[in-house]
């Protein structure tokens, strides 16, 4: 059901607030994000992935709207694949409508 979805999913501004924090890996395990995975027809395209962790990566990256940079990547799982990808692809907005089921998997990092 997507309320029980929102209740376990972690939104862009939650994450770009607590991203350096040291309890942030523990505290965002085994919830979920709307992960943009690319465009259809100038779209944005989002899947509903797990976060399995955070890590470290160089060089770092500018978060939008904010002169904040950080290293902290998402460890995320879907369909059986697990990459590290970027905060600023996670989606803003909470979908206001069920999410198809269809599984796909993630794009490799230099996609992103």
């Amino acid at each position: 059901k997507l309320d029980d979805l929102n209740l376990a999913r972690v939104k862009r501004m939650t994450l770009e607030k607590f991203i350096e924090e040291p309890f942030i890996g523990k505290a965002i395990s085994d919830c979920f994000v709307r992960y943009m995975i690319g465009e259809h027809h100038g779209v944005p395209t989002y899947r509903v992935c797990q976060i399995k962790g955070v890590t470290q990566r160089a060089p770092s990256y500018k978060l939008p709207g904010s002169k904040k940079r950080t290293h902290q990547m998402l460890t995320l799982s879907i369909a059986g694949a697990t990459k590290d990808g970027k905060i600023t692809v996670t989606g803003k907005p909470t979908p206001q409508r069920a999410l198809p089921g269809k599984r796909t998997a993630l794009p490799a990092p230099e996609e992103q």
